[in-house]
């Protein structure tokens, strides 16, 4: 990533596997190809990495975990699913490959507080609700989240915003 927030991208010649984490940052992000590459790109949802990655707050502290190897056969694993020209079973073996990493954990806290802190909610009232203090609140919920509520939270409103606004083009007759 360049130091105004850009990733530039392209091809390896020699055709290795780049694999990166990006998780820090509290800007939009603008992402140019130089020419064609093959790409994958995999989005977790808020403490969604946490089941694929033990202390994924370790990941957290870093703004970018640079050649990210989460698992000891990832690299060769996705090179055998890059190098396939089917796309719909290239598509089901990454699945394949990720659920076999899945492990089921408790997140069922920050779950609640993600759905108390995306409607509205107080971070203070959110505290009070979970009966723990709003320090902790926010340290917990970093440490799953990988960022604090109040950063989420003006994340949320702006995704929700451009969601509201892609609908309203799609429904609007004056759009279409």
């Amino acid at each position: 990533m360049t130091d105004d927030n850009q990733i530039i991208i392209s091809h390896s010649p020699a055709n290795e596997i780049i694999a990166d984490f990006l998780a820090r940052y509290t800007r939009p992000i603008e992402i140019l190809y130089k020419d064609p590459v093959p790409e994958i790109t995999i989005y977790f949802k808020p403490s969604g990495i946490n089941h694929f990655i033990d202390k994924a707050y370790l990941l957290f502290g870093q703004k970018t975990a640079i050649n990210f190897n989460p698992f000891p056969d990832f690299y060769e694993t996705m090179k055998g699913i890059l190098e396939l020209n089917d796309r719909t079973f290239q598509i089901e073996m990454l699945e394949e490959y990720w659920l076999s990493k899945f492990d089921q954990k408790d997140l069922q806290l920050i779950e609640d507080i993600l759905l108390d802190i995306e409607s509205d909610l107080k971070i203070s009232d959110i505290a009070s609700k979970h009966t723990i203090s709003r320090q902790h609140l926010n340290t917990l919920f970093t440490k799953i989240v990988g960022k604090p509520c109040s950063e989420y939270r003006k994340i949320y409103r702006f995704r929700s915003t451009i969601e509201k606004k892609k609908n309203t083009k799609k429904t609007d007759p004056a759009y279409i």
